[in-house]
């Protein structure tokens, strides 16, 4: 199978059938909701995960082929990289916000930290914007 050509449902599909697991028992062990493994898995369905949820899923059947998939799509598709790190910026963000409103409020440190995270994930939006306009 040529993973560079290969979709991810295919590739998913694949793995998740030679894990001999079931979709409950794959949400169980990724942690990822059921109704969103399922959406994963369904070819009529466009819904995709993010690359670390489909580490989750790389990891919770004990596989890399997920993961070679994702690798082979960066290597002959550059954007990619810029939404993995939009990903994980916006990701950075989300998980910002969740500590710093556990207690309720945030905190001059907490907002600092929040600020830093949005410019970050404004820089990579920024650059994949810049890489798209030019018909990246």
């Amino acid at each position: 199978m040529n993973l560079e050509t290969v979709d991810f449902k295919t590739v998913l599909r694949l793995a998740w059938q030679q894990s001999g697991m079931t979709l409950e028992e794959l949400a169980q062990k990724s942690g990822i909701p059921f109704g969103q493994i399922v959406r994963y898995v369904n070819t009529e369905d466009e819904y995709h995960p993010n690359p670390y949820k489909v580490i989750a899923l790389s990891r919770a059947m004990n596989t890399t082929i997920l993961i070679d998939w994702m690798y082979a799509q960066l290597k002959t598709r550059q954007q990619f990289q810029g939404y993995f790190r939009v990903s994980k910026e916006v990701s950075d963000v989300v998980t910002e916000i969740t500590r710093a409103l556990e207690d309720g409020r945030i905190s001059e440190y907490e907002r600092r930290k929040l600020l830093g995270e949005i410019e970050e994930a404004l820089k990579e939006l920024s650059a994949l914007k810049d890489h798209l306009m030019v018909g990246g």
